[in-house]
């Protein structure tokens, strides 16, 4: 393959458009160096020796540089909090719980979500059961599936998800913590290993205390001719009585991930349907791919999707680039930045195989991709241009 150069570069604009001083507001300044980053990785992979296993190892090492450089910039525009952006979600010093909330600049995408969730509950109408989980893809080749469930209040004593485990239940010796008082990572990850059960009750705990900080429900505090009087009566949408949680579980490279997971609430007054009820008033809180599953295995299927993308043949090299692109934004390996060196990586797969890459308005491809849980419907968007068009 030859090199071409091309200073033309082209990013989603969905974010900036709706909160244009995000970044640091140097947008002009980014697309300059979002460049010129690509195009030396285009001249390393154009370069690089074409066997599939070199070409994993300099995904790796493209993947720590290019998170260096995005933490760089970030420092250069002084951007708040820059030294988020590129750092690894495995880092000590990162939650191995991280989340999305759907709201502000991400609202549209989170109704979107909210009625495919809708969809799901109208079809568990009628029935006693719970939980079902419901196939997305049922002709692909590949595994696909959600899960949804309702829970109430009760449920949520039941498995013990309204308290961490103790000490005394996890039973490990020599635990460490770190200087906030929580399990390190280390520690954390012998719990996975060996009270796996515990770790995954942690990770519920975790996961509601947030939804309730966040959205706290209003208290009673009278009466009047129109009903209750709340504290706070702005916070009546957040009122809970039911609570919905679904997990997308996709397969990548023979392995079953749960690539991503929804949470969030619905209210039973008995005078509206707590589904409208929950797309109009609830928002969805987004958890993505447990930190502890970075490092091994999914960035070695990162690997491995790239190199398969840098070795396509015209025909499937939509359909490569986007199995990678879209994978490497469930796993999101870094904390902030994640979306923009996913982007240099989608514009150097495409440029070594000779095509510009121009993304349209109003649409974000990884939002997408957390929208939409069934993978054919993601991929034919991607491979019919509903996200970009190339040249």
């Amino acid at each position: 393959m030859e090199s071409s150069i091309n200073t033309s570069y082209s990013v989603p604009t969905y974010i900036i458009d709706r909160s244009p001083k995000k970044y640091g507001g140097r947008q002009e300044d980014f697309l300059r160096r979002s460049s010129a980053i690509v195009e030396e990785g285009v001249e390393r992979v154009t370069k690089a020796h074409k066997g599939e296993e070199s070409l994993k190892q300099l995904y790796l090492s493209l993947f720590h540089e290019f998170r260096g450089q995005r933490q760089q910039i970030a420092q250069d525009h002084g951007t708040p909090k820059a030294e988020f952006f590129g750092r690894m979600r495995n880092h000590p010093k990162v939650p191995t719980l991280y989340h999305t909330i759907l709201d502000h600049e991400y609202a549209e995408y989170g109704m979107k979500i909210k009625v495919i969730l809708k969809g799901f509950l109208d079809q568990m109408r009628g029935t006693s059961k719970r939980t079902f989980e419901f196939p997305t893809d049922p002709n692909f080749p590949r595994y696909s599936c959600i899960e949804v469930e309702v829970l109430e209040q009760k449920d949520l004593m039941e498995r013990g998800w309204l308290s961490p485990p103790t000490l005394e239940e996890i039973n490990l010796p020599d635990l460490e913590y770190n200087a906030l008082g929580q399990l390190s990572h280390e520690s954390l990850a012998r719990v996975k290993k060996e009270r796996k059960p515990m770790y995954q009750r942690l990770g519920m705990f975790q996961k509601f205390v947030l939804l309730h900080s966040e959205f706290p429900s209003p208290k009673v505090v009278g009466q009047n001719e129109h009903g209750v009087v709340f504290d706070y009566p702005e916070r009546e949408k957040n009122l809970k009585s039911l609570f919905v949680r679904a997990v997308v579980k996709q397969e990548v490279e023979g392995k079953v991930y749960h690539v991503y997971e929804y949470l969030t609430w619905m209210y039973r007054d008995h005078r509206t349907d707590p589904h409208e009820r929950m797309v109009r008033d609830s928002t969805p809180i987004l958890f993505h791919l447990d930190g502890l599953n970075i490092d091994d295995p999914a960035m070695g299927d990162l690997a491995s999707l790239f190199a398969k993308a840098v070795l396509s043949d015209e025909k499937l090299l939509k359909y490569k680039v986007c199995e990678y692109r879209k994978f490497q934004a469930f796993v999101m390996p870094i904390c902030r930045g994640n979306a923009s060196t996913t982007e240099w990586y989608e514009q150097l797969l495409f440029k070594i195989h000779h095509l510009q890459l121009n993304f349209k308005k109003g649409v974000h491809p990884d939002l997408e991709g957390f929208a939409t849980p069934s993978a054919s419907e993601y991929h034919e968007n991607y491979v019919k241009g509903k996200f970009m068009t190339w040249e």
